[in-house]
């Protein structure tokens, strides 16, 4: 669905759209969030949600197609 910097931003978007009943989960290589978090390094992180709420989700989260 979307592609984030960073754990924290991906967890913001997630709760985003979990508080309006879309289900998510997060997906990436970054440890598990335990890497040093002022590192220079792109830890990217993407948010899945279902291919019924993609339009939705990306709406609210005012992500470009």
């Amino acid at each position: 669905m979307g592609s984030f910097r960073g754990r924290i931003e991906a967890e913001t978007a997630r709760s985003a759209l979990i508080s309006r009943g879309i289900e998510s989960r997060l997906v990436g290589d970054d440890g598990g969030g335990t890497g040093f978090p002022l590192s220079l390094e792109h830890q990217g992180m993407e948010v899945h949600v279902a291919p019924g709420d993609l339009g939705l989700a990306r709406q609210l989260l005012d992500l470009d197609e």
